[in-house]
């Protein structure tokens, strides 16, 4: 006696079959074509859809200070915006050097003083190298957010008796556009004058900085603030030690790297090998200049 489970879907298809049972025990079943049981399409219905674990009330109650949080901030940058989301003259830095003016010139006229500006190789590679000019001689590059417009002047005067520059400008203004509306706007101008004593006066000078998006537009003055007082510092020690002096490849390396990448300069070339020698006496070699070894 041979018995089946059969499922009840199955029993239908299963009328009008044939049975055999051969010697060896094994049974054969044979269904006619026509019929065979139609394909079952698939359906949704009957199956429950699993649900999510509830958050708990811990999570809660973080997501909810988080959420006041973000609503006062985004209050507190529009009370803000009045006073510091735009200024004029917002900073204004100077250094003396004794530099030759024609190659200050240079430096501030090229690519040179842009990389410094850049701080980082890669902030270079998105700015300058990813940027597109226009008829106008506008740069089109990556906005924050947006799309940023960099525009700039170029202004000089040389000494009629030695030729050499008395004055230099460059007036850069960035604007920062999305979805056709100005985000933010500014110009800075970098350059140098000489004095009656023959020295150098370098400025960098934030003529304005006018925001219209708060809280971002609050951020990003307060990034460009801070940056300008690293941009000054940095400029002021390449030219003091780096700048126009090399004679030689390893010189010139040394040149490039405090240009382009001036935070890994400052800390593997100054910074632990200075702090190494005065907390534990080791003297590491450091790459420096000429004139900071002196």
């Amino acid at each position: 006696r041979v018995c089946f489970a059969v499922p009840s879907a199955e029993i239908m298809a299963l009328r009008g079959a044939v049975m055999t049972v051969s010697r060896a025990g094994r049974v054969h079943i044979k269904v006619p074509t026509h019929q065979m049981a139609p394909k079952a399409s698939f359906s949704s219905a009957g199956f429950a859809m699993p649900k999510l674990p509830k958050p708990s009330e811990r999570t809660k109650f973080f997501a909810g200070v988080a959420a006041k949080l973000a609503g006062a901030g985004l209050g507190v940058s529009f009370l803000l915006q009045p006073f510091f989301g735009s200024a004029e003259d917002f900073y204004d830095y100077r250094f003396i050097t004794t530099k030759d003016p024609d190659d200050l010139a240079g430096f501030y006229g090229s690519e040179d003083f842009m990389e410094l500006f850049c701080v980082l190789p890669f902030m270079g590679t998105l700015m300058m190298r990813g940027g597109v000019f226009d008829d106008e001689g506008t740069v089109h590059t990556t906005g924050l957010p947006g799309e940023m417009l960099v525009s700039m002047e170029f202004s000089d005067e040389d000494d009629e008796e030695t030729g050499s520059t008395l004055w230099f400008n460059k007036r850069e203004n960035f604007k920062d556009v999305f979805m056709g509306m100005t985000m933010w706007d500014m110009t800075q101008n970098f350059g140098f004058h000489t004095l009656p004593d023959g020295q150098i006066e370098v400025y960098h000078h934030g003529v304005y900085f006018h925001g219209y998006a708060p809280p971002f537009s609050l951020i990003v003055r307060l990034v460009f603030q801070i940056h300008a007082m690293w941009l000054v510092f940095a400029t002021e020690h390449h030219i003091q030690n780096y700048a126009f002096t090399a004679e030689d490849e390893y010189e010139e390396e040394l040149e490039h790297l405090s240009r382009t990448n001036k935070p890994w300069n400052l800390l593997f070339n100054h910074l632990i090998p200075d702090m190494m020698y005065s907390m534990f006496g080791i003297k590491l070699s450091s790459h420096r200049s000429k004139s900071e070894n002196e």
